[in-house]
């Protein structure tokens, strides 16, 4: 049995999901020079659109190895990094670059994008650490991506990245990631497959790889309830029980999020909408909320009386709802989509609700 078995589920996580995973503390490169630099919050209000526009670039993980898909999805990634890389660089003239928005800006620009693009990354690789050790390791994750399955290139790019670890202490972490994703995602050989497992467990020393595992298992998980059955049951704002039992017959969207989360109030309006278009049809919308405070999600309802759907939300467990454990969710919002019999269909219905909810709806239900 493989002592990393846990890694190659083939599941993806969204992209959002894998910049906060990697995410470690803000790191300080440079004060900021000009009383003009925009704060850390004000550029990150510039990165959501970048996360969410790269994200079905990175959910096509697996298909990174096959260089016609990579041309194809090259010049959709391609505008997202440019903006990327220059919130980077203004991160980093603010002192605010962080892990888990370079190393993946940095790998995607090495992989897709275009040669001013990829003479930046290799211009970063050269420099100091912090950022040339993530500018570094993303080239070598796209090269591994670059060899296109072949076994003697990916095994000359993992030379590499085993030097890099033995030079570079500070690389570990970005490496445990990198190596994660390729072991899961690059299409390695058997025998590099092996030595991705023995790179991450053993070569390398920090403590990422318990993140990695941590991270890959929540992923396992989520992707595990699909085309199974699935109850919610738990305790309503007001104090009552409720469970998604009693809505066998419906079809049911259930929207995992937060009243202080941006992405998650950026996609109501679709979801008011669907629900306003198709509940007489059969819709049922079930609002799970990880708020840490009860006043705070009453007084967003309040203001939103086209939410009239129910909220589960335990007021003696506020915060990330324990139901986000329970199914491996680490990253909201995150939708889910079950059927008119009670079967999970997907764990990842934020990105195509609005196609699926019509074509549930017109399946009929078991008798």
């Amino acid at each position: 049995m493989k002592r990393w078995a846990i890694l190659g589920t083939g599941a993806c996580v969204t992209f959002l999901a894998a910049v906060v995973a990697r995410a470690g503390v803000s790191v300080t490169t440079a004060p900021a020079t000009q009383a003009s630099a925009r704060t850390l919050h004000q550029i990150m209000g510039d990165w959501i659109p970048i996360v969410k526009g790269l994200g079905p670039i990175y959910n096509a993980h697996r298909d990174w190895s096959d260089p016609a898909k990579r041309e194809m999805l090259a010049p959709i990634a391609r505008p997202y990094l440019k903006k990327g890389m220059a919130l980077l660089n203004e991160m980093n003239a603010s002192g605010s670059a962080r892990e888990g928005d370079a190393d993946l800006i940095y790998e995607m620009s090495a992989l897709f994008g275009d040669a001013g693009d990829q003479e930046q990354v290799a211009s970063l690789s050269q420099g100091p650490a912090p950022l040339g050790e993530w500018a570094r390791v993303g080239e070598l994750a796209a090269a591994f991506y670059k060899a296109n399955g072949d076994a003697a290139a990916q095994g000359r790019v993992l030379d590499q990245m085993q030097k890099l670890a033995a030079t570079d202490p500070g690389a570990d972490k970005s490496l445990a990631w990198a190596g994660a994703d390729l072991y899961q995602n690059g299409k390695p050989s058997p025998d590099n497959s092996d030595r991705l497992e023995l790179f991450v467990t053993t070569t390398l020393k920090s403590d990422a790889i318990k993140q990695v595992k941590a991270s890959h298992l929540a992923e396992a998980t989520l992707k595990g309830l699909e085309k199974k059955p699935l109850v919610l049951t738990g305790v309503l704002r007001d104090g009552t029980m409720f469970t998604s039992a009693d809505m066998k017959g419906k079809v049911i969207l259930v929207d995992f999020w937060a009243s202080w989360c941006g992405p998650c109030k950026a996609e109501l309006p679709r979801v008011k909408k669907m629900y306003a278009d198709y509940h007489e049809k059969g819709l049922e919308v079930i609002g799970v909320s990880c708020d840490y405070k009860l006043e705070d999600l009453n007084k967003f309802l309040v203001k939103n009386p086209d939410m009239p759907w129910p909220q589960m939300f335990d007021e003696n467990k506020p915060g990330w709802h324990a139901l986000t454990k329970q199914f491996g969710i680490t990253g909201i919002p995150t939708m889910f989509l079950i059927d008119k019999n009670g079967i999970c269909r997907s764990v990842t219905a934020r990105a195509t609700f609005e196609e699926e909810i019509p074509k549930l709806l017109a399946e009929q239900p078991a008798k």
